[in-house]
């Protein structure tokens, strides 16, 4: 198994004009392997939120423990899971709209390949993924730039939810990313080389810096020990 990950806080982010802005990488990003099967997951933090990362990086931990512990990929466990452990945070950081606003709204997407299962795509909000066999496939909000955040369940329960966006039997290459990564012109050709070589994505995203505005991290995953 082969695997290519990186992230970098985007342009934007950093510089506004000639000012340094100097936010944080509200992107966060996590994978695993367990009995044979791998399991990763990317977050993008809302950037209007002051401490986003700190959802995104609670989403992740969540996503990657309720992995280590669950059978399958069941979608409303899974929800839920992430859902308590926002709660959870929400007694240090406070559960009103505006911390929910500054800490907790972030995207997910998760890939998740189990030689039992198969290959699934979940996630709740935007981003990107490519499998074998399909078209890059870009994830839009379905009004303005205003995606869905589980983090609204602290406001209001049952709001949204990780769905499944992807399912085959097998593949050889996936990869996932927040959004910022449609901003790389032409990532939809490269990413199998990506994976392939095990590129380090920081690396590479850090030469095309100029030109992406946005935090940026992916996940690129070889799974041909599974189909060999």
């Amino acid at each position: 198994m082969k695997i290519s990950e990186g992230s970098l806080v985007g342009r934007e982010h950093w510089i506004n004009g000639s000012l340094p802005v100097g936010k944080n990488n509200q992107d966060a990003y996590a994978w695993g392997i367990r009995d044979g099967a791998v399991c990763a997951v990317v977050a993008d933090g809302c950037g209007s939120g002051t401490h986003s990362e700190i959802g995104a990086q609670i989403g992740v931990r969540a996503v990657m423990e309720w992995w280590t512990k669950s059978r399958e990929p069941a979608c409303i466990d899974l929800t839920e899971h992430v859902i308590a452990k926002l709660r959870l945070a929400s007694f240090v950081f406070g559960d009103s709209p505006q911390a929910v606003n500054d800490h907790f709204l972030f995207t997910l997407l998760i890939a998740i390949v189990d030689p039992r299962f198969g290959t699934f795509v979940l996630g709740c909000g935007d981003g990107v993924y490519a499998v074998d066999g399909i078209e890059s496939v870009e994830l839009k909000p379905q009004e303005g730039n205003a995606p869905n955040y589980l983090g609204y369940n602290l406001l209001r329960p049952g709001k949204c939810r990780i769905d499944t966006h992807f399912s085959t039997g097998k593949c050889e290459r996936v990869i996932i990313g927040t959004d910022g990564l449609a901003h790389y012109k032409g990532w939809e050709s490269d990413w199998k080389s990506w994976v392939d070589n095990q590129v380090q994505l920081t690396r590479r995203f850090r030469m095309r810096h100029h030109e992406l505005p946005d935090d940026i991290t992916a996940i690129g995953v070889d799974l041909c020990t599974f189909t060999k």
